[in-house]
């Protein structure tokens, strides 16, 4: 269970590696917006949904469905938590890159 907290309407970031030797790598931007799910809800696993910065800048803070699918959001899961980085994470993160 991730005790990770999300602030509604901050940035977060995922760091995507593009060959094995993780020489080159893209960051993607998103936009925390939502929580799904609950912990005691047995049908439906907690997500935390981020809409895309792209989406967020062009059509502004759009509101999540919980169950449908929507190429401006990402629903993530316990299984990718840790990979979302606040700004001074990504910080950290780009200069341990760097070494």
């Amino acid at each position: 269970m991730s005790r990770k907290h999300f602030v509604l309407g901050q940035q977060y970031f995922i760091i995507k590696h593009l060959d094995e030797d993780l020489k080159f790598f893209e960051i993607e931007t998103f936009v925390f917006r939502a929580e799904a799910g609950s912990d005691q809800d047995n049908t439906l696993a907690k997500r935390w949904l981020f809409q895309s910065a792209h989406s967020f800048a062009v059509k502004g803070p759009l509101t999540p469905s919980p169950h449908g699918k929507n190429e401006d959001f990402l629903a993530v899961g316990e299984d990718m938590i840790d990979d979302l980085l606040d700004l001074p994470a990504l910080v950290l993160r780009l200069n341990d890159l760097d070494r």
